[in-house]
C-alpha cells in the first residue's frame, strides 16, 4: 500500500474577512482523516503600510501580500502537494487527501474545487456532509455545474514551483487562484475538477458589500501572460527544491575572464538559479578562480578535454532547472537578463533570446547586434541563428536535441536550425542581455572560417530537409521586431563593462537602520547618502545610498544582501574631482553610524579649503548643533548633527553662501521633510551634492 503524500493546506484570508469565515474553514479541515495535513492560515496585511520593492532589508513598515506570506512559509514546508482554500469555504479533509494522491502521481496536473453556493446555516459538517452537498443545488435552486468561482485549488509542489507560484502583485485570494489556474492551463497543465467545496452564496456577498463599501466590488482580471511571476525571489527551499534556471557554461583556459563572468551572473536580479560550470580540461588557474567563490549555487565539474559539444551536453545532463540559460565563459551577463527573458515568454514559447552588445576588450568600444527574429523563414533565407549566449530555453526542449558532438565548430547554429525545423519557438525579447567580449582568443577569430563552413553545411541540410516545399522569403514583418519593441539604450549597458574599462556609480535604497546599512555596503565602494521619501506622508523615510567605484564583486555582494540597484557611468558630476580618500571617508561614516538616531539631521562637508571651512565653523552661530572635524592629507571633514530641520536648512544655505570651496556636501535626514523650501535647501533638485 502506497504511502499518502504529505499535504499542506493554505487558508487564504483577506484583510477584510471576519474571524467567523476562518473558523468555518478550519471546522471543515478539523474533521478526522487518514493522513496528516499541515494547515497554514495566511492573512493579508492591512493596506496601511508601504514597502518599496527595491530596498535592502525590508524592515520598515512591511506589507506582506497573501501570496508573499505563502512564499515565506514554503522554505520550511516539506509537503508534496499544496492546497489553497479561500477563507469562508468548507472542504472535507478526506476529499483533499483523495485529490492529493492523484496529484502526487507526477503528472502535470492540478485540481480545482467543485464549488457549491449555499445560504447561511447550510454549511454543515460531519456525517451529513456528502448528503448535504449532494442536495445543495436543489435546495438553493442554482445551476452549480457552471459555477465559475475558484475557492480551492490543489497542485503538486513541483508544478507550483515551475509556474513560480501565486502572483504576489495580486491582493484578493480568489483572484490569486483564478490567475494561477489560467497560467497553469496556458502552460499545458491539465486542471481536473476535484473536492466538493461549500461557500456562501454570491448574493449574500453582495449584501455584505452594500453594508461595507470598503470591500472591493471587482476582482482583478486574470492575465494568463506572462506565465512566470515573482521573479525577484527564490521560491521553496534552496537545499531541496531545484532552481528555476540552470546557467550552463563550458570553459577551457579562460581563467582571466571567468571571475568577471561569474560575478555578472551572481549580480542577476532573478536569484533562483544555479551555475553549471563544466571545465573541459583546463590547464590554467580556472579551478582556483571558481573555488574562490563562496556560493552554493555554483556547481563545478572538472572533466578531461572532450570538446565543447560534449562539455555542453554534460552540462545539460547535470542541470536541474526548468529552464536552461546558455552563457559563454568570456562574456558578461547584464543584471536584468534572466528576469527579462522569463517575463517575455508567452504560453506558446519554448524560449527566448535578445540583443547582444559587443565590446572591444582593449578599448571598450561598443556596438549593438540586433538579431532578426528566428523562425523557419529567416532560417531558410539566411541560415543564421540568434547569438548563442543569449538563449534561454526550456530544459526538456534543449536537452531533447542536444549539441552534435561530431561537429568541431558551428554547433550552436546546427542546434538552432534543427530546433526551428522541429517547430521550437524562440521569442525575441528586444533587450540587450549580454556584453560580448571581442578579443584575440575568441573562437570567432581563431576559427572563424571553420565556423562559417559548418554553419553553411547546417543551412544546406535544412534546405535539403525542406525540399519539395516552397522556400518563402522572410518579410520585413516576420524578419525584424518593430522599433517600438527594441530597447538598445547604451547608457543602461555601459556601466557594466569590465572594471578596467569603466567607473560606475550605484544607487540603492535601504530599509534597515543606517548603522547596519553602512556596515553592509561600506566595503563595496565610496559611500554617499541622501534622504528620499516613498509612499505616504506618514511613513518612515528611506535612506538612499550612492556608491561610487563599485566593482563587479561589489555588485555581486549587493545582490547577496538583497539589494536592488541601478548603475550609471561615473561622470564626476556627483563628486567633483574623483574618488574620496578612504581614511577620511571611513572616519565620517563611523561618526554617523555610531551616533545614528531617529529624527536626527546629519550634514557632512568635505573640503580642501581648510581655512574657509574653519572660519565658517568658528564664525557661524551653530547653537543646537554638535560637530566634529577631521583632517586627512589635503581634505578636511566636518560632520554636523542636529534635530532642528530649520537649523539644517540655514546651515546648508549659509555654507554655500559663505564662499567656502566645498568638495562635497551630503545630507542625511532620518525623518520626512514636508516643507518644500527646507527640502530645496537640504536636497536641492533631488540630488545630494551641492
Amino acid at each position: 500500500m502506497s504511502k499518502d503524500p504529505r499535504v499542506a493546506v493554505f487558508v487564504l484570508v483577506d484583510a477584510n474577512q471576519a474571524e467567523s469565515d476562518v473558523a468555518r474553514t478550519m471546522q471543515g479541515l478539523a474533521l478526522p482523516c487518514q493522513a496528516q495535513i499541515a494547515v497554514h492560515i495566511v492573512p493579508r496585511a492591512q493596506e496601511n503600510n508601504y514597502t518599496d520593492p527595491g530596498m535592502v532589508g525590508q524592515r520598515l513598515s512591511p506589507q506582506v501580500s497573501v501570496a508573499g506570506a505563502v512564499h515565506e512559509v514554503l522554505p520550511q514546508e516539506t509537503a508534496d502537494v499544496f492546497f489553497f482554500v479561500v477563507s469562508g469555504s468548507v472542504v472535507h479533509t478526506e476529499d483533499i487527501v483523495e485529490s492529493a494522491r492523484y496529484l502526487a502521481g507526477g503528472s502535470l496536473s492540478a485540481v480545482r474545487g467543485r464549488t457549491y453556493d449555499v445560504l447561511p446555516g447550510r454549511l454543515v459538517h460531519g456525517g451529513a456532509w456528502r448528503r448535504r452537498v449532494r442536495h445543495a443545488d436543489a435546495e438553493n435552486r442554482m445551476d452549480l455545474s457552471r459555477n465559475p468561482a475558484v475557492v480551492l485549488l490543489g497542485v503538486s509542489r513541483s508544478t507550483y514551483l515551475a509556474l513560480r507560484g501565486l502572483d504576489e502583485s495580486l491582493a484578493e485570494p480568489e483572484a490569486l487562484l483564478r490567475d494561477f489556474e489560467a497560467r497553469a492551463r496556458s502552460a499545458g497543465v491539465v486542471v481536473q475538477m476535484g473536492p466538493m467545496v461549500l461557500r456562501r452564496a454570491p448574493r449574500l456577498n453582495a449584501l455584505v458589500r452594500r453594508s461595507n463599501p470598503g470591500l472591493p466590488t471587482k476582482h482583478r482580471s486574470a492575465q494568463p501572460s506572462p506565465v512566470y511571476r515573482n521573479l525577484s525571489r527564490v521560491l521553496g527551499n534552496p537545499r531541496t527544491d531545484p532552481p528555476f534556471v540552470s546557467i550552463v557554461i563550458s570553459t577551457y583556459n579562460r581563467a582571466q575572464y571567468l571571475a568577471e563572468c561569474i560575478n555578472s551572473i551572481l549580480s542577476q536580479s532573478m536569484p533562483d538559479f544555479e551555475v553549471i560550470l563544466v571545465d573541459d580540461g583546463s590547464t590554467d588557474e580556472t579551478e582556483g578562480v571558481v573555488r574562490a567563490f563562496d556560493d552554493d549555487r555554483i556547481r563545478y565539474f572538472k572533466r578531461s578535454n572532450s570538446g565543447i559539444s560534449a562539455a555542453r551536453n554534460f552540462g545539460l545532463q547535470a542541470a536541474r532547472g526548468t529552464f536552461v540559460a546558455v552563457h559563454d565563459d568570456d562574456d558578461i551577463m547584464l543584471p536584468w537578463r534572466l528576469a527579462t527573458q522569463l517575463a517575455s515568454l508567452q504560453p506558446e514559447d519554448h524560449g527566448s533570446f535578445g540583443v547582444s552588445v559587443h565590446f572591444d576588450d582593449e578599448t571598450g568600444e561598443t556596438h549593438n547586434l540586433i538579431h532578426r527574429q528566428f523562425n523557419m523563414q529567416t532560417a531558410l533565407t539566411y541560415g543564421h541563428n540568434p547569438t548563442h549566449p543569449t538563449w534561454l530555453l526550456r530544459h526538456d526542449v534543449i536537452a531533447a536535441f542536444g549539441y552534435d558532438e561530431t561537429l568541431e565548430s558551428g554547433v550552436d547554429n546546427n542546434l538552432a536550425l534543427r530546433m526551428v525545423r522541429a517547430g521550437v519557438r524562440m521569442r525575441h525579447c528586444g533587450v540587450p542581455l549580454i556584453l560580448r567580449r571581442v578579443h584575440h582568443e575568441q573562437i570567432t577569430r581563431t576559427a572563424g572560417e571553420a565556423q562559417k563552413a559548418y554553419a553553411g553545411m547546417s543551412r544546406r541540410l535544412l534546405q535539403f530537409a525542406n525540399a519539395g516545399r516552397p522556400t518563402p522569403r522572410a518579410s520585413s514583418e516576420s524578419e525584424w521586431l518593430p522599433p517600438s519593441q527594441v530597447d538598445v539604450r547604451l547608457h543602461r549597458v555601459l556601466p557594466y563593462l569590465p572594471d578596467r574599462l569603466t567607473r560606475r556609480t550605484v544607487t540603492i535604497k535601504v530599509g534597515m537602520p543606517l548603522r547596519e546599512a553602512l556596515v553592509a555596503v561600506r566595503d563595496i565602494g565610496s559611500v554617499h547618502f541622501r534622504e528620499e521619501h516613498f509612499g505616504k506622508a506618514q511613513d518612515t523615510p528611506r535612506t538612499v545610498l550612492i556608491l561610487t567605484d563599485v566593482t563587479w564583486p561589489g555588485l555581486a555582494t549587493l545582490r547577496k544582501v538583497g539589494a536592488e540597484f541601478e548603475a550609471s557611468v561615473f561622470t564626476g558630476t556627483n563628486v567633483e574631482g574623483g574618488g574620496f580618500d578612504s581614511a577620511i571617508e571611513d572616519w565620517s561614516l563611523d561618526k554617523i553610524a555610531s551616533s545614528g538616531r531617529q529624527g536626527e539631521v546629519y550634514v557632512r562637508v568635505l573640503s580642501r579649503d581648510r581655512i574657509g571651512l574653519q572660519r565658517f565653523v568658528r564664525e557661524s552661530e551653530l547653537s543646537g548643533w554638535t560637530f566634529e572635524t577631521h583632517l586627512e592629507n589635503e581634505l578636511m571633514a566636518v560632520v554636523f548633527s542636529t534635530s532642528d530641520l530649520h537649523s539644517a536648512s540655514a546651515l546648508c544655505s549659509g555654507l554655500l553662501g559663505a564662499g567656502v570651496s566645498v568638495y562635497e556636501l551630503s545630507v542625511l535626514c532620518s525623518t520626512h521633510v514636508d516643507d518644500a523650501s527646507i527640502r530645496a535647501d537640504l536636497f536641492g533638485d533631488g540630488g545630494m551634492n551641492a
